[in-house]
């Protein structure tokens, strides 16, 4: 459904990444990990974003680095207290199961459906064994809340140490991955080539993203 939200703040979390927080619109409802489609005025195509605010806090947050400079994200950093954008969602679900042992693996900011994931079982008081493989180049949005919600959390910064975290993270459930295609595939491919299951390992592609 189409709504138009009113933005309210952004902060940088640093490495030219920043959330952007908006109004939560009354009666929203949503899960963590979904996605939305944002709409500025004047540019037709929607650009997609996880929330990365949890569900049960009051406002309405994405997080995006604004390295690219295009258009969409130029016009989001000019955004000024009360300006409104078009808001499409939530759409789809990561669908987690609580009563397993989750390994959430993020590129970059993939991390963001994870926050998101980590911030509500934190803010509803629940525990669930998710641990966490944060890989990105010196940056790693969200650190200092993930390392400490996560039952166990790794931040790699290269290819190896990354694939070294992985192997010895095997004896997890279910596998969640997010971030370029490039990176869910080669991620995948390792997993299954290690002998996890196809149905143990859910995806979430950020499309157009390269890390």
């Amino acid at each position: 459904m189409l709504k138009t939200i009113k933005f309210l703040k952004k902060e940088s979390l640093g490495f030219d990444t920043y959330t952007f927080y908006f109004e939560k619109p009354e009666q929203l409802t949503y899960t963590a990990g979904q996605f939305a489609l944002f709409i500025q005025g004047g540019l037709t195509r929607p650009h997609p974003f996880s929330i990365s605010s949890a569900p049960s806090e009051k406002y309405l947050a994405f997080t995006t680095s604004i390295k690219s400079q295009s258009r969409f994200k130029k016009r989001l950093m000019n955004l000024t207290k009360g300006n409104k954008i078009l808001f499409i969602g939530p759409i789809g679900t990561m669908n987690i199961d609580y009563q397993k042992k989750n390994l959430f693996i993020a590129q970059g900011i993939g991390i963001t459906p994870f926050h998101a994931i980590l911030e509500e079982q934190n803010n509803k008081g629940s525990f669930s064994e998710n641990s966490l493989i944060h890989v990105a180049k010196g940056d790693h949005p969200f650190k200092n809340v993930t390392g400490k919600l996560a039952s166990k959390a790794s931040y790699p910064e290269s290819k190896e140490q990354f694939e070294t975290d992985l192997l010895d993270q095997l004896d997890n459930d279910v596998f969640f991955i997010s971030g370029s295609s490039s990176f869910v595939s080669d991620t995948k491919q390792t997993l299954l080539e290690n002998g996890i299951q196809e149905d143990q390992i859910k995806t979430d592609v950020l499309f157009g993203y390269r890390y």
